[in-house]
């Protein structure tokens, strides 16, 4: 029980650290780039950012695609012949990835909503409709991160609970609430571009 606390409490450190690192970094790297421009223009900037985060969202989605790959081949595939050889590789292989696919998730997705913020603070300069749909996606990515944080800290007030857990888990893990949200994002960009 105190190792698995300790294991915890290194978790929560290192997180808190990265977390605070990349904030910092990269608002240090929103200021240099506004000092840099006489004009006050720091769009091209904010706007850099957005690609560069979905690109980090889409690279902690690995475990996800692994998962569901996983759980296909268990389903689709027989346990006889060549079938049941591809079933073992698969289930193989997905062992040995789960807990460093984990940890690029965490890590990713955390580096891509941090840019997110940054991105959307920083083009936020009107209440045009483009806009307040941006920020309309990013309630719901902050829900995700919630959710997230609440699952892989095993919050007590919440986990306890058998079904809020489940409703956590099903949240976080909705394809129908994820193509939503890419949906909404697609209808932001479309409007602000």
């Amino acid at each position: 029980m105190l190792e698995s606390k300790r294991i915890h409490n290194k978790k929560l450190l290192l997180f808190v650290s990265i977390f605070t690192i990349i904030i910092s970094s990269s608002l240090f790297l929103t200021q240099v780039y506004a000092d840099d421009d006489p004009e006050g223009d720091d769009d091209g900037f904010g706007k850099d950012l957005g690609p560069i985060a979905i690109g980090f969202f889409a690279f902690g989605t690995l475990n996800i695609l692994a998962l569901y790959i996983f759980k296909g081949s268990r389903k689709l595939l027989g346990d006889e012949g060549k079938a049941g050889q591809t079933k073992k590789k698969i289930s193989s292989i997905y062992q040995k990835i789960r807990k460093p696919l984990k940890y690029i998730h965490y890590g990713s997705e955390g580096i891509g909503f941090v840019l997110f913020l940054i991105h959307g603070i920083s083009l936020t300069k009107s209440d045009d409709i483009g806009i307040i749909i941006g920020w309309l996606t990013a309630s719901v990515y902050i829900s995700y991160a919630l959710t997230g944080l609440i699952i892989w800290f095993r919050v007590k007030l919440v986990w306890s609970n058998k079904t809020a857990k489940k409703v956590l888990n099903k949240y976080h893990r909705s394809l129908i609430v994820l193509l939503v949200v890419v949906v909404i994002h697609i209808i932001h960009i479309v409007l602000v571009d």
